[in-house]
């Protein structure tokens, strides 16, 4: 499922014959006809027809509209098509009904949604086999006079409906209120009408954010099991789901990469596991796009090692809320230090409860869309009032990912455009794999005025650190970011692994007062040398475990509060210091850009 196709290889075949792997397609007959690779999912399928009608949220890509595919298949035409899978013997509807399926993806233009939503129920009619209705109703644009014309007919049929994405025609107008109202008023009248039918066997609806005011989440009849425990991995892939179904693969990207098993496994887990989707935590999962695309270099490219890149961001509509939310909205400094540190506390009423526009926020945004995932409880609730949950980026892909979006939409794209922050960020990723601190400075200053005037008033250091951070994640995938990592002598500010190396950087910040004084400055510089020395950071356990690093740098940057940017900067040897040597790597003052 999740977009992924059928398992038909056992395990220890040929990795010269590795089967393809769907991108791209979600027609559940298709795949099967492909004859692709399919991790069977299908055994909690019928727990589904518990309940009359549902509501299912996962972020993009992560397989809703295959689970809609799959359901139309089943109650369309039985369970021909799912010879060898679990729903094979376990389905029990034993008649087959008129099945409705849609898709509101890419419906967002206010002036043609109604029309165009009519169309597509037309044509649905059509695909369900009701022939008639679809004579009847392909020239009616208004969704009043469509179910006037075909209400009774349905309640005499027992159908099922199946509406995928519903969410995507408000969602790509966060930054749009008259387009999110009047899309508004459009899904009103869809979800009013649906919830009169007579007769109905079942209804699926599929989507990311849960929206007021839609008439979809009205009374007690639709039933949310979005963060229902039973159907936590019901999409997305666990780690013996990845292992067992996609041994060879496993093998032979493990092979090109000269890595081990194991190591492999652990770099896979960094970049594409970590989405919880129940409050308990309870089953942590990779994202099947991801996986699926990652895997399928290996096919395409049998002889070059596959690259741990960003996937997910890729497909079409991943960011839409987030992209639209924050075009008109600006990243506090602080969420930002509580999502890297994964501490951003979230109240249980963000994952499951319905918003209006008026109410979003970020987190909210975030959680729902698959950003933010829980991490631990953060304090039980009381009374009336809601547990509430440390949350954090699930994984290494979806941080980096949030990274592009966030400094690319919100925080610098006042003061620079698209191509001059890519600019920025290129010269980033550069300057960190050949370690030259000046222009890595510098680089990070363009990012740094980019800021905008209000985020500055609450500025404190943990925000230039989290900034920075955010800023190199956005440089490359590649690149493993820490923030504050313990060890028994104090924590370090960031820490940064690129290309087997090594580099410790603390952050000290010049007062206001200060000015420009080189003297203060330098004092700082060497009062951050000692600390880095004193406190033996890069001696931690996410470091000690792993290879040794070709080097271990560490780096000292000096943030002037008057400038609000990097003044100074010196370039330490941890490898010297355990020596006993001269640390020393070289230092330099920089030029802050005008304000």
């Amino acid at each position: 499922m999740a977009e992924i196709s059928s398992l038909t290889r056992q395990e220890g075949a040929d990795t010269d014959e590795l089967p393809s792997l769907t991108i791209g397609n979600s027609d559940f007959p298709l795949i099967r006809q492909d004859g692709t690779l399919f991790v069977d999912k299908t055994a909690k399928i019928p727990r589904l027809l518990r309940y009359k009608k549902v509501f299912f949220a996962r972020p993009r890509r992560f397989g809703k509209t295959t689970l809609a595919s799959m359901l139309f298949e089943l109650f369309m035409h039985g369970t021909e098509k799912f010879e060898g899978l679990a729903v094979y013997d376990t389905w029990p509807v034993k008649q087959c009904y008129p099945t409705i399926m849609i898709s509101l993806y890419g419906l967002d233009q206010p002036e043609v949604f109604e029309a165009t939503l009519c169309e597509k129920l037309s044509v649905a009619l059509k695909d369900a086999g009701l022939f008639d209705l679809y004579d009847r109703t392909k020239a009616i644009t208004q969704l009043g006079a469509f179910f006037v014309e075909v209400k009774s007919d349905l309640a005499a049929l027992n159908t099922v409906w199946l509406i995928d994405e519903w969410d995507f025609p408000l969602s790509a107008n966060l930054d749009n209120r008259p387009a999110f109202d009047a899309n508004t008023q459009v899904l009103q009248k869809l979800f009013s009408n649906l919830r009169d039918l007579r007769n109905l066997r079942f209804m699926l609806v599929t989507g990311i954010m849960r929206y007021q005011n839609t008439s979809l989440f009205s009374g007690q009849d639709i039933v949310n099991i979005s963060m229902n425990r039973a159907f936590a991995d019901l999409l997305g892939y666990t780690q013996t789901e990845l292992e067992a179904n996609f041994a060879p693969y496993i093998e032979r990207a493990a092979q090109l990469l000269d890595m081990s098993r194991e190591d492999f496994l652990e770099k896979l887990k960094l970049y594409y596991d970590g989405f919880y989707f129940d409050s308990k935590t309870s089953v942590s999962l990779y994202c099947p796009w991801s996986i699926n695309s990652f895997f399928q270099q290996v096919i395409d490219n049998p002889d070059d090692e596959p690259s741990f890149a960003n996937f997910w961001m890729n497909s079409a509509g991943a960011a839409v809320a987030l992209s639209s939310f924050l075009q008109v909205h600006c990243v506090k400094p602080e969420l930002l230090e509580q999502a890297l540190s994964s501490k951003l506390q979230v109240a249980s009423t963000e994952f499951n409860e319905k918003v209006a526009f008026e109410k979003l926020t970020l987190p909210s945004i975030m959680v729902q869309s698959g950003y933010l995932t829980i991490k631990q409880l953060a304090k039980v609730g009381t009374g009336r009032s809601k547990n509430t949950y440390d949350c954090g980026f699930p994984n290494l892909e979806v941080a980096s990912e949030f990274a592009d979006v966030a400094l690319a939409v919100s925080m610098s794209s006042d003061l620079c455009d698209q191509s001059e922050f890519n600019h920025h960020i290129d010269e980033l990723r550069n300057a960190v794999r050949a370690q030259d601190m000046a222009t890595m400075a510098r680089a990070l200053n363009s990012l740094l005025v980019g800021i905008g005037y209000d985020a500055w008033s609450s500025f404190i250091e943990s925000h230039y650190r989290s900034f920075i951070s955010l800023c190199l994640i956005a440089a490359s995938s590649h690149f493993v970011t820490r923030e504050e990592t313990y060890n028994s002598h104090g924590r370090s500010d960031i820490e940064l692994e690129a290309d087997g190396r090594l580099l410790v950087i603390e952050l000290k910040r010049l007062p206001a007062k200060a000015g420009a004084s080189k003297q203060a400055c330098l004092a700082l510089a060497e009062v951050a040398q000692n600390q880095i020395i004193d406190h033996r950071y890069s001696q931690n356990s996410a470091t000690l475990q792993k290879p040794p690093f070709k080097e271990r740098n560490a780096a000292v940057l000096v943030i002037s509060e008057k400038h609000r940017q990097i003044v100074y900067w010196r370039l330490l040897s941890l490898d010297k210091v355990k020596l006993k040597q001269d640390p020393l790597l070289g230092e330099g003052w920089v030029v802050p850009l005008p304000l």
